[in-house]
């Protein structure tokens, strides 16, 4: 007596999450048009996520989803520095830098920033969702993004660049000059050590 098979089939899961709102892509867009006008800023990108299928056979939601930020800029001495953010459900930050970048401004929200711009009109110390910073602003060098969250993270970023211009410099001598040995170069500036060679048979 033979016996039918029935031919297995596979399933394919396609994963999604919560789609931002219609006022977060008019926001984004308004933003990132203040973002292009702001002094030495050379590149914006929205990077795309990974839309590969995965081991588990699932798929993810849009590949382009316009949820990831970069912004490239110049400094004084003509050196590139980037600052990423993931922009949705709330806005979390990435930067190269010697030190963690933490914004102090209580009025500046990482959740929900698309609304009124990000920017409280009041300051609420105890507000939930706001971006812990200890980075004092001076008011007198507010542009007019200074309502917008991105164009203010990217004022904040630009100022502590600044900061950090003589030890960039000090660190850029020491790398074109010297055999470094670690870490491989162009180092990150985030990292603030260096190990060299030194000659007459020495070690490092």
């Amino acid at each position: 007596m033979e016996q039918s098979t029935i031919p297995k089939t596979t399933t394919t899961t396609i994963t999604t999450t919560t789609s931002p709102p219609l006022k977060y892509y008019s926001a984004l867009v308004r933003q990132l048009q203040t973002l292009q006008s702001m002094t030495r800023v050379t590149d914006i990108s929205l990077p795309k996520k990974s839309s590969s299928t995965t081991t588990t056979g699932t798929i993810p939601a849009s590949s382009s989803d316009l949820t990831r930020l970069s912004v490239t800029c110049f400094d004084e001495k003509k050196r590139a520095h980037t600052w990423h953010a993931e922009l949705y459900p709330s806005i979390v930050l990435t930067m190269d830098l010697p030190s963690e970048f933490v914004l102090e401004e209580k009025q500046l929200r990482s959740e929900k920033w698309w609304e009124d711009g990000g920017v409280d009109s009041a300051s609420n110390p105890t507000q939930q969702g706001s971006i812990n910073s200890n980075y004092n602003h001076d008011s007198s060098n507010s542009s007019s993004g200074s309502s917008q969250a991105l164009p203010k993270i990217h004022q904040l970023f630009t100022q502590t660049l600044q900061k950090y211009q003589p030890l960039f410099t000090e660190f850029d001598d020491l790398d074109t000059h010297l055999w470094i040995l670690e870490p491989s170069l162009p180092a990150r500036r985030s990292v603030v050590e260096r190990r060299i060679a030194l000659w007459q048979g020495v070690g490092s």
